[in-house]
């Protein structure tokens, strides 16, 4: 099986530096879309070897399903020229992809937005697909996917375990325009039945802005339509409360979570199956997301023996996520009788995100972030950064 890495740029002449160089061996080919760039975009991609493409549209989802116009291989991965790749991931994608039962038509890959201070959130992503010209991306401006185009077809998406690394939330400049840029696409998109998908990510925007007031209405009227996407709505909710610091409100939301039956709520509702599994991929992760903002409560309320035992839980229940054994280290790094726990902790940390190592070198946290109400990893561990990692590491 073949892969084409298709990317976006619009003047990427600085992400793209150090994009391709980690790809530029790894895939059949590379692909650019170049969108009217005026830096150096084209001469570097050429110098990585990469084909590049020019479009002067402005839309998204066009440029997006022009991957299939012009990819050669038998599958696609779409990447941001922010993001990052390690050997792991290449490898896995490499190896899930020979391995894919012929109904598979996509992978769900987690993201991690890294905003700063070692810390990131997360979310998944449809990100690799199979190059099929039944295939197309929705018309959404911002957020487009391909998610129910595969759904469509009677086919099935899974998911990856090694995280992409997104550093979009470190560049604060461009995060800020991005985030305007985005608001204001976002609010054209009524009447709300018709689009819950992309108003969910409305409400992450003003949950940033913290207009918590306009972010919960909107967020409660998505659950109240009780449609495919009010999980993600209810797990947003959790999170605006925790920033406002209504504690006792966000537990009680995330707790509930916790209890859902994705598969049988989804067929309550009259999805297929098909509908069935991709949503039960979508809850478990928003249950492990859950866990570790559980454990944030658990901190900030100064209960650190339930925020450990969360901890663990979240472990038990995603024994994958990186964040999980680095929020498990925090909570045992002052505790002197755990020393050899809390290094265990750390190297697991460290093996199951590589990309650890590369987090020294990155600024204090960003505050005003949409990542930062998002993270997924304690905020013990930005206070713990300076004092003890640094020198670890060293």
């Amino acid at each position: 099986m073949t892969i084409s890495c298709c990317i976006l740029a619009k003047n990427e002449e600085k992400n793209l530096k150090d994009c391709l160089p980690g790809i530029q061996s790894c895939f059949e080919e590379i692909i650019v879309i170049d969108n009217s760039s005026v830096d150096n975009t084209r001469e570097i991609c050429e110098k990585f070897g990469a084909k590049v493409y020019d479009t002067s549209s402005t839309s998204e989802p066009y440029r997006r399903n022009l991957f299939f116009e012009k990819a050669k291989s038998d599958w696609i991965l779409s990447i941001d020229a922010d993001e990052r790749l390690t050997p792991e991931n290449i490898l896995e994608i490499k190896n899930q992809i020979e391995q894919a039962d012929k109904d598979v038509f996509g992978f769900r890959i987690p993201i991690n937005n890294y905003f700063g201070g070692m810390r990131w959130s997360q979310n998944l992503q449809l990100k690799l697909f199979r190059n099929d010209d039944r295939l197309c991306f929705d018309n959404y401006q911002v957020h487009t996917s391909i998610g129910n185009s595969i759904i469509s077809l009677n086919k099935r998406i899974d998911k990856l375990n090694y995280s992409i690394h997104h550093l979009d939330g470190i560049q604060r400049t461009r995060n800020k325009n991005k985030r305007s840029q985005y608001t204001n696409v976002l609010v054209g998109y009524y009447p709300l039945e018709k689009h819950t998908r992309v108003l969910n990510y409305l409400a992450v925007e003003l949950i940033t802005e913290r207009k918590f007031s306009e972010a919960i209405e909107l967020l409660e009227k998505i659950i109240s339509i009780k449609n495919k996407d009010s999980f993600l709505a209810q797990y947003y909710l959790g999170e605006c409360y925790l920033l406002m610091g209504r504690y006792d409100y966000s537990m009680a939301v995330f707790e509930s979570l916790l209890q859902l039956n994705s598969q049988v709520e989804m067929k309550k509702l009259g999805y297929n199956s098909f509908f069935g599994n991709d949503a039960e991929i979508i809850s478990d992760d928003l249950k492990q997301r859950s866990l570790s903002k559980m454990c944030e409560i658990h901190v900030q309320n100064g209960n650190f023996q339930k925020a450990f035992e969360t901890c663990e839980k979240a472990i038990a229940f995603d024994p994958n996520g990186a964040h999980h054994y680095l929020n498990k280290a925090s909570l045992l790094a002052d505790n002197d009788f755990s020393k050899q726990e809390f290094y265990s902790n750390l190297l697991i940390a460290y093996e199951k995100n590589p990309f650890l190592y590369e987090l020294i070198k990155y600024p204090v946290e960003n505050e005003n972030s949409q990542y930062y109400h998002q993270s997924v990893v304690l905020s013990l561990v930005s206070q713990y950064f300076e004092k003890k990692w640094v020198t670890y590491d060293d």
